[in-house]
This record gives structure tokens, C-alpha cells and sequence, in this order.
């Protein structure tokens, strides 16, 4: 509820999806035996699933879920006041990966985390013509996901000038590709209007870095491989 001139009203979102894309949704679960109970907007879950009871109710945070896509939440006191889905994500890096390279799309998600973007890739292990064009692809993918962002923040600072974002939180498979986080926070476009700050990590890289109460441990992701473990993936 907010309190306008009028009195108080109840603030209102409208959600469309098209039919044949929820419905695939569903039809996997009830596969799986699970009956749904209903269905959300992911902007909407991310907040729910990220809301920091003790955070100030006037900090405003963006959540960047990178995953098959990539979704952006803008909340503040648990609340999302904007939400954006952005077609780039590990799907279709490993997409883009595959076709250059002949690759099947098993083993090019197994090399985007072998990859990573920390390393100097003459020191990765694996076949050189592999190991650089899955660099290459990790970095323009990331400077989408970064422009995206950027775009994404100037549109929501056109309707909310009062909501100036104070930090940034990257969740998602995408928390397990090496120096992902790292390259974001470096570009500028993806830099906190109030803040330089490096992008927080919600989601530990590993069961030993939930050192924090408030860690939340990710759910089981197909993209946990040998790659990941520090082995070389199978470029057969």
C-alpha cells in the first residue's frame, strides 16, 4: 500500500508470459512429480530469495542473476521496484562457444568455467585454439552483460531519480566462472552510481567460503563439473 492525496492505494504489477512457455514449465515438473503451486516473475524471487533483514529500508540493491539468461533486480526493503531479463547468459555463451569451435554443448559449458577469466591463458591447460576462444567469448559476453546493465540502470534512474543504487550483488551459476565478478565490477558500466565497490558474491565458491552466517548456499547446478574441480575438460 502507499499513501497518495487521494488516500491510500494499492500499487499494482501487471505480468504477461506467453502460455506455451510456462506451461513447458510445468509440464517438467509434473514429469518429476512435483505439482506447482503457482508461478512467479524470477525479478520477484531473486528479491525474496536475496532480502537482507537487517539492510537500511532506503538501500537500494541490484541483483544480477546470471544464469541460462541473465536477470537484473533493482530492490529496496524487499521490495522490486524494476526487473529486466537479458537474452546473454552461459547458455548462450557455450552456444556461441560450440559453433566456433565444433564443440557439443556439454563440452563447451564444461570449458567456459575451466576458462575463467583470471587466468593468463597461456597458462590453462587444453588446446590453445579452444582455451582462447572460450576467453574471447567469456569477455564479450561479459561486456554485453555489463552494457546491458548499464542501460538497464539509465532507464530505471529516468522513472526512480530518488533510488540511486548502492550496491551491486552477482548470483547464479555464473558465480562459479572464474574472475566473472571480477571483470564486471572492473568495467565501468556496470559500476555502482554511488559506489566502486566490487560486485558482491552472495554464493560461495566453495562449501569452505560459508564463513558468514548470512551465506546462502546455491542449489545444485549442471554446471559443477571436473573443469570447475581444477581438471581439463574432455575436448573429444
Amino acid at each position: 500500500m502507499v499513501d497518495t492525496p487521494d488516500g491510500p492505494r494499492a500499487r499494482v504489477v501487471l505480468v504477461a508470459a506467453r502460455r506455451e512457455m510456462v506451461m513447458r514449465l510445468v509440464e517438467a515438473l509434473r514429469g518429476a512429480g512435483v505439482r506447482a503451486a503457482g508461478v512467479d516473475v524470477s525479478a520477484f524471487a531473486m528479491v525474496r530469495t536475496m532480502r537482507d533483514a537487517s539492510a537500511s529500508v532506503e538501500e537500494t540493491v541490484l541483483l544480477i542473476h546470471v544464469g541460462g539468461l541473465t536477470n537484473l533486480a533493482v530492490a529496496r526493503a524487499g521490495v522490486c521496484l524494476f526487473g529486466r531479463a537479458m537474452p546473454v547468459g552461459l547458455e548462450s555463451m557455450a552456444g556461441v562457444l560450440a559453433e566456433r569451435r565444433g564443440l557439443t554443448l556439454t563440452h563447451a559449458r564444461q570449458w567456459l568455467p575451466h576458462v575463467g577469466l583470471e587466468q593468463p591463458v597461456e597458462t590453462i591447460d587444453g588446446e590453445t585454439e579452444i582455451v582462447t576462444e572460450a576467453r574471447r567469448v567469456l569477455s564479450e559476453s561479459t561486456r554485453t552483460i555489463a552494457d546491458g546493465v548499464r542501460n538497464s540502470l539509465d532507464y530505471f534512474r529516468l522513472g526512480r531519480p530518488d533510488a540511486s543504487v548502492t550496491s551491486i550483488k552477482l548470483l547464479g551459476p555464473g558465480c562459479e566462472i572464474p574472475g566473472l565478478a571480477g571483470d564486471l565490477s572492473s568495467r565501468p558500466s556496470s559500476a555502482c552510481p554511488s559506489s566502486r565497490r566490487p560486485l558482491s558474491m552472495p554464493w560461495p565458491s566453495s562449501p569452505d567460503a560459508a564463513t558468514s552466517p548470512a551465506s546462502v548456499s546455491p542449489p545444485a547446478s549442471p554446471w559443477t563439473d571436473a573443469a570447475h574441480e581444477g581438471g581439463q575438460p574432455d575436448p573429444a
